[in-house]
């Protein structure tokens, strides 16, 4: 039995320019299509096999599968959709003859893959509207932050939203197996940092393991120190070999599909794209002001944020760049004079 956290980042605008100079083939429907049917796979290896799903978007996150309770009341119509799909797929005992007459028929309506995956298209196509809600009012003041603000609340807040799901799923079963998978195709951002590194450290304390599938055309280093830290599997489909892929349900279907304790990870790491390795991770900290790697800095003792050497001279007398904390450096000033 085993439940997989599905995170993926539906920034527009990073599968524009995934599309457009990224792997060849690879659009976000095309993606959302491998996705979906790489669940379909999961779910039909084991009954018990269950999924959750979450969208990083532009500015929060949201539940696509299961709803979350807080939506119910926008979206009142979809929920009411989606557990009649699943209410259904649940109660029916349909053999594989009858499955086959649904695809003769037409589209596959069984379960709540095809709700998931229209929620993910209208998600897309509409920006940062989920199901047709109006949110307007929230979009005008969310536009006035900075493009790095609202990168980090998208993949922090989802990341945390998989960890309390991952966290509600082990108070009901102990020996469950949870592991969330990332489809990342938006680069780094160092002011996500700390929020991440809170969300290994929860990974780590639930066991849970964290794999990662990274289309965008840029290494990144936090998460691969997330898949190092969990013990989980990182894929990054770049090189020739990546680019010539249609589509990504192969290298899911290869490398996530079955879990990890059952197939050995070493004779995975050449088959498709990149995996990591211990020796190729960048363990360093990431400075919050400059976005480098660093093996030394100065760290604020409120908001825990790491600030290389140099960064912290030139924010010494304005405070923290992250908390707006002002510091009180001991002997900065002048003695006193007897």
């Amino acid at each position: 039995m085993s439940h997989i956290i599905v995170v993926l980042d539906t920034n527009p605008a990073a599968w524009a320019l995934q599309s457009q100079y990224g792997i060849k083939g690879l659009t976000y429907d095309t993606a959302v299509s491998s996705i979906v049917s790489f669940l379909r796979a999961f779910t039909l290896l084991d009954s018990s096999n269950k999924f959750s799903f979450i969208a990083a978007h532009t500015t929060k996150s949201f539940y696509i599968f299961p709803p979350e309770k807080s939506l119910a009341s926008s979206t009142t119509a979809a929920t009411a959709a989606l557990t009649a799909a699943t209410t259904a797929a649940a109660s029916s005992s349909s053999s594989i003859a009858s499955q086959k007459r649904k695809r003769a028929d037409g589209p596959i309506s069984d379960g709540p893959f095809p709700v998931v995956l229209d929620q993910l298209k209208r998600l897309h196509d509409k920006g940062n509207t989920l199901l047709g809600d109006n949110e307007e009012e929230e979009e005008e003041e969310e536009e006035e932050e900075e493009e790095e603000e609202i990168e980090c609340m998208s993949l922090a807040s989802a990341l945390s939203r998989a960890m309390g799901r991952a966290n509600l799923l082990r108070q009901r079963s102990a020996s469950l197996d949870v592991r969330v998978l990332v489809i990342l195709a938006s680069q780094d951002y160092s002011s996500y940092y700390v929020p991440l590194m809170n969300t290994i450290f929860s990974a780590e304390a639930l066991s849970v393991r964290m794999d990662c599938l990274n289309v965008c055309g840029e290494r990144s280093k936090f998460m691969e120190q997330a898949v190092h830290q969990t013990d989980g599997v990182y894929q990054h489909l770049d090189g020739e070999r990546g680019r010539d892929r249609d589509g990504i349900l192969q290298h899911l279907l290869t490398h996530f599909l079955v879990p990890a304790n059952s197939v050995e990870k070493t004779g995975l790491q050449q088959v498709l794209g990149r995996s990591t390795s211990v020796s190729d991770i960048d363990l360093r900290a990431t400075c919050m002001w400059g976005g480098e790697p660093i093996s030394k800095g100065i760290v604020c003792s409120v908001c825990l944020s790491i600030f290389s050497l140099s960064a912290f001279k030139g924010m010494r007398k304005m405070g923290c760049d992250t908390c707006k904390t002002r510091w009180k450096i001991m002997g900065a000033g002048k003695k006193k004079k007897k």
